[in-house]
């Protein structure tokens, strides 16, 4: 197992990873949400990368706070996170509203697929 230290803010943990798309790389913050089942990348950052997420025929039917939505999803080209590289990685497009301070969230199906053990008091993840 290899561990990695999280950002901590009070009882929410954060982390970084770099997304790659034929226009280029973007480095995003994202929240780790056991909650959410996707994870969910920014609709104008992925654009700014060569993505088109209107274009994109996959949607998915998320939960928010204010209800409902059908989002586009779409295969990025390489998502780095915890010292991986998941290539054609399944990413939910979706813009957080304002507030959120990150601008995505770690879902359950990027944590189920790297095998993750969470500390959250100490504020570090392992990867199997």
């Amino acid at each position: 197992m290899t561990s990695y230290s999280l950002e901590k803010h009070w009882n929410l943990l954060f982390t970084r990873c770099a997304v790659r798309g034929v226009q280029g790389v973007i480095t995003l913050r994202l929240l780790i949400d056991t909650g959410s089942t996707y994870t969910i990348l920014p609709v104008e950052a992925l654009e700014s990368i060569g993505f088109n997420p209107a274009g994109s025929k996959d949607k998915v039917r998320i939960t928010t706070a204010s209800g409902f939505l059908v989002a586009p999803r779409i295969k990025v080209n390489e998502l780095c996170i915890f010292g991986k590289v998941l290539k054609n990685f399944s990413v939910v497009c979706y813009t957080l509203p304002e507030g959120i301070f990150a601008d995505g969230l770690v879902g359950m199906d990027l944590l189920t697929e790297m095998e993750t053990v969470i500390d959250i008091k100490i504020g570090k993840i392992q990867i199997v």
